[in-house]
């Protein structure tokens, strides 16, 4: 007999191993409210929208908005689940995926239906509503076949091959000192690199910030072990109450002045993947409610204090620097003031364009269909052929190893200048996305092979990490937690980065925690 957790509201019980399978897909998918409730959604937004869209008359219009209500009740129906059984699991894979497609293709398709083509880049798609439709068709197969790939057998299995690894739990709680010192060194580090690349004509300088990037992410990791103790050791509890208040204030602070729009719902999510690893597999439903509340308001403040912190840095009077903190304080300052001095409709608008500009998703394909075989001789004169074998295998690969090996961003430059006529969306590189990439490679049948993968791929992680015992350790779910919490941002890029994602965190994983276990002497001195 094997522990079995209902894998979306993260509750045990003891089932046989094989029927581990067949009961999670009843208990997760097969619940009749949460059906009624999906099916009530995409129907009442199904007939609400169709007054206010703008060509009802339009098959292909009328066909998108079908199937962008569609799409919206499949991909809400974890959450009905959720609030119909009072709690579960904020890290299941089909709740983390919401955050990418929900803006970036239902928000997104609802927004092109009722207002048209609104993008300030590139030029209007000559036929919107055929290439829309066909767009969200090929989105909305594709996510059902990520979601075949995660509820595949074969995802369990190849997991049962793979060696588990763990740290005893006193070396982690133990080495709650060094953690400290790993967070404060690895965001002094961040500020450094603030000041790199700050203000600059270019988004990236990457000679001189892959580094600190690597030292970022550890003290990602010691930011999770941090709460993860704090949450789930009585003793160390006690020890580390007078440093969480200064930590979580000293992030805050970074976050406000690094113009990062996602940074404050990215840590927000970490810092909840720590507290409901630390305490077993779920949140109560009271604590899910939280924590969507907040991600709302946290979204909100990020894209309208956000945007406007970064036009005024980016403004003529701190463009060509390296900003200070007392520089970034002054902006912030600023910031606020500007703000406050425009009245709530201005806001809103501004909100919206920025919002608008920012989840960019299902717009991206439809500007590739429309550009058809002159998009593809572009690419080829620029020499961005899509193969995503390339693309995973330099994405593997470090560059230590082959300093040749292309910038993998680049892509997204010469992407941007041949399908929306900039190299820049904003502050960044345009994103290709999965979706585009699969397609450029084979067609719809790339797109429903490469996303059942993906699916196999995140089942494969989360039972490796989470499932394979009734209460993750702190090695596990700290990876586990930080590299779904990278899923939304990375499904914004291109198919090959997600591999680059899992290769590096599990270099830096394994760096991080083998230097704590190799370093537990000392650590037991600094206790």
């Amino acid at each position: 007999m094997g522990k079995y957790a209902n894998q979306l509201t993260g509750k045990f019980s003891e089932k046989p191993k094989k029927m581990i399978r067949t009961i999670a897909i009843k208990n997760n998918f097969v619940n009749h409210s949460a059906i009624i409730s999906s099916t009530t959604l995409s129907l009442l937004c199904f007939v609400c929208f169709m007054f206010f869209i703008k060509d009802s008359q339009n098959i292909y219009q009328i066909g998108a908005l079908f199937i962008t209500c569609v799409f919206l009740g499949i991909l809400l129906h974890p959450i009905f689940i959720i609030f119909i059984k009072g709690g579960g699991d904020l890290f299941h894979p089909l709740v983390l995926l919401i955050l990418y497609f929900l803006p970036h293709q239902v928000a997104k398709s609802f927004y092109i239906l009722c207002n048209g083509w609104t993008m300030k880049y590139g030029f209007q798609p000559f036929n919107l509503p055929n290439y829309h439709f066909i767009a969200i068709s090929l989105v909305f197969l594709g996510f059902l076949s990520l979601l075949f790939g995660f509820q595949s057998k074969w995802g369990d299995k190849l997991a049962g091959f793979i060696p588990k690894f763990t740290i005893e739990a006193r070396y982690i709680f133990k080495s709650r000192w060094l953690f400290i010192i790993i967070f404060i060194i690895g965001y002094t580090g961040a500020y450094v690199l603030s000041r790199i690349t700050a203000a600059h004509d270019t988004p990236y300088e990457i000679s001189n910030i892959t580094a600190l990037n690597q030292i970022l992410s550890m003290a990602d990791i010691a930011f999770f072990c941090i709460v993860f103790g704090y949450f789930a050791d009585r003793f160390s509890k006690e020890k580390l109450r007078w440093f969480i208040l200064p930590i979580v204030f000293y992030l805050i602070a970074w976050l406000l002045t690094g113009g990062s729009r996602s940074s404050i719902l990215r840590y927000l999510l970490i810092f909840m993947g720590a507290f409901q690893f630390a305490r077993g597999m779920s949140l109560s439903l009271r604590q899910f409610k939280m924590v969507i509340l907040l991600g709302i308001i946290s979204l909100v403040f990020m894209m309208l204090f956000g945007t406007e912190y970064r036009n005024v840095l980016t403004s003529s009077n701190f463009k060509r620097d390296r900003l200070s903190w007392n520089e970034r304080v002054t902006a912030l300052q600023y910031t606020v003031k500007k703000l406050h001095q425009k009245d709530i409709s201005s806001n809103i608008q501004f909100l919206t364009e920025s919002m608008n500009e920012r989840f960019i998703g299902i717009d991206t394909f439809i500007n590739v269909l429309s550009y058809g075989k002159e998009g593809e001789r572009q690419e080829r004169a620029f020499n961005i052929n899509p193969n995503i074998i390339d693309q995973i295998f330099f994405s593997i690969v470090p560059r230590a190893f082959y300093p040749e090996k292309p910038f993998m961003m680049e892509r997204g430059k010469y992407f941007g200048h041949i399908y929306w006529g900039s190299s820049l969306q904003g502050y960044s590189f345009a994103n290709i996305t999965p979706f585009v990439d699969l397609y450029r490679m084979g067609g719809a049948f790339f797109i429903l092979i490469g996303m059942f993968v993906l699916g196999l791929i995140i089942k494969v992680i989360r039972t490796w990490f989470v499932m394979s015992s009734s209460k993750p350790n702190v090695v596990a779910s700290s990876f586990y937690v930080l590299t779904m919490v990278g899923m939304p941002l990375w499904l914004e890029t291109s198919y090959g980065a997600y591999f680059f994602i899992i290769s590096r965190k599990l270099f830096i994983f394994g760096l991080f925690f083998a230097m704590i276990y190799f370093l537990k002497g000392h650590v037991k001195r600094l206790v």
